[in-house]
C-alpha cells in the first residue's frame, strides 16, 4: 500500500533542497491549469514525467533531421537529480510552462517541436526554448508565431485527450473521492463550458459524465442542461437513457475504487511555507493537513519553521566564496613571489585543460 504522504513530503524535500524559493511559490498557481491527470502528482514526479517526455519528443525531431537510425545512436536528454544545478531549474521552469496549457506533455513538446521547426530553428531546441515565458517580456515575434500555431486547435487537443482519461486516471475526480479541492472543482467547471462549446446530445453527454464517469454531480448537471432551451424534455431524455443503462447492467461503468488505492493531494500540497499568496489555501479542505506536512518539510530541509531556504544558503555560500577568491588573486598579484606562482599554476591550468586554483 503506497503513503501518499510520504511520498510527498519525500518529493517535496527534494524540491526544497534544489530548487529555488520563487520557482516553487508558483506551484500554487498551477493546480488548475496542469493537465488533468497530472493534477495530482508532486511538482518533482511531474518534472521527471517532463524529461522523460521531451526526451521522446526530442528523439522524434531528431529522427526527422537526420534520420531514425542515426536519431537512436545520439545520447538521450536528461538531467542530474541529485544536485542543485542550471539544466534542472531549466527545465523545471519549462515544465512549468508546459503546465499552463493544460495538455498531456507529449502532445506540447510535440506540437511545440512542431513550431520550433517552421519557425526555421538552426538547432534542436532545449526545454527552455520551446514554450515561450508569457511572464516575461521580450520574444514578440516568437510569442504571436507560437500562440497562432498552438491555439488553433487546442480546445479539440484538449477534448480528445479528456476522453482518454478513463479507468484510474479519472479516479480522483470522480463523486467517491471528491472533496471539493481546486483541481477537483475545476474539472466540473471544464465539463460544463465544454458542453457548451459543442454540439453533441446533451443526455449522452450527462449519461457518460454524470452516471458512467461520475464527474459531475447535480448542481453540475443543472447547470449543463439549463444550456438547452428545452429543460424537461432534455430531464425525460436523460431519464430514459438512465433507465436503459441500468436495464443493461450498466455497462462501461467507471470502478469504484478504495480511497486509500487513489492519491488526491493536489499538487500544491506540502509546499505552503513558499507561497506568497495563501488566500487559496485558507478556503481549501486540506489546509490543516498541508501546513503540517509543510512544516516538517521545512523543519527537515531548513533546519525550523521560517528557517533559512537551502537553496539560498549555497548560492550566498557560492558568492561569498568567489569574492574571498578574487580578494586572493587581487593581493597574490600584488606579492611578486605570489604572482610568480599564480602565473605558473594558470600556465599549467592551460595546457592541460584542467581548471586549477593557486587559493
Amino acid at each position: 500500500m503506497v503513503d501518499f504522504a510520504q511520498q510527498r513530503l519525500a518529493d517535496n524535500k527534494n524540491a526544497c533542497r534544489f530548487i529555488d524559493r520563487k520557482i516553487l511559490a508558483r506551484e500554487l498557481e498551477l493546480v488548475d491549469t496542469t493537465w488533468f491527470g497530472y493534477r495530482f502528482m508532486s511538482p518533482w514526479q511531474r518534472s521527471q514525467h517532463f524529461e522523460k517526455c521531451y526526451a521522446e519528443a526530442r528523439k522524434k525531431a531528431l529522427a526527422l533531421r537526420i534520420g531514425t537510425a542515426s536519431a537512436e545512436t545520439k545520447k538521450s536528454y536528461s538531467v542530474c537529480w541529485t544536485s542543485q544545478n542550471r539544466e534542472l531549474t531549466k527545465l523545471w521552469k519549462a515544465r512549468q510552462r508546459a503546465d499552463e496549457l493544460c495538455l498531456p506533455y507529449e502532445i506540447v513538446l510535440d506540437k511545440a517541436f512542431e513550431i520550433t521547426e517552421l519557425a526555421g530553428r538552426k538547432n534542436i531546441c532545449l526545454p527552455e526554448q520551446l514554450i515561450p515565458d508569457w511572464h516575461k517580456d521580450g520574444q514578440e515575434k516568437l510569442k504571436t508565431f507560437w500562440a497562432e500555431k498552438m491555439y488553433d486547435d487546442i480546445d479539440e487537443k484538449r477534448w480528445v485527450a479528456f476522453g482518454g482519461m478513463r479507468g484510474d486516471a479519472g479516479a480522483p475526480f470522480r463523486q467517491e473521492h471528491f472533496n471539493n479541492l481546486k483541481a477537483q472543482t475545476s474539472v466540473r467547471d471544464y465539463l460544463i463550458s465544454e458542453r457548451a462549446r459543442q454540439h453533441k446530445s446533451f443526455e449522452q453527454f450527462i449519461l457518460t459524465y454524470g452516471y458512467k464517469e461520475r464527474m459531475l454531480d447535480s448542481k453540475a448537471a443543472k447547470k449543463i442542461i439549463a444550456l438547452h432551451p428545452d429543460y424537461n424534455k432534455v430531464i425525460e431524455l436523460i431519464e430514459y437513457e438512465k433507465k436503459r443503462w441500468v436495464n443493461d447492467g450498466k455497462p462501461f461503468a467507471a470502478p469504484v475504487t478504495d480511497k486509500e488505492t487513489v492519491c488526491t493531494l493536489q499538487g500544491c500540497y506540502g509546499l505552503r511555507h513558499y507561497y506568497d499568496n495563501q488566500a487559496d489555501c485558507e478556503a481549501c479542505p486540506l489546509q490543516k493537513a498541508c501546513k503540517q506536512a509543510s512544516e516538517q518539510c521545512e523543519i527537515e530541509t531548513c533546519g525550523a519553521v521560517d528557517g533559512a531556504d537551502p537553496v539560498t544558503v549555497r548560492k550566498r555560500g557560492k558568492a561569498a566564496e568567489r569574492k574571498r577568491r578574487s580578494r586572493r588573486n587581487i593581493a597574490a598579484r600584488k606579492d611578486p613571489t605570489q604572482r610568480q606562482r599564480l602565473e605558473l599554476i594558470e600556465n599549467a591550468a592551460n595546457k592541460y585543460g584542467v581548471k586549477k586554483t593557486a587559493f
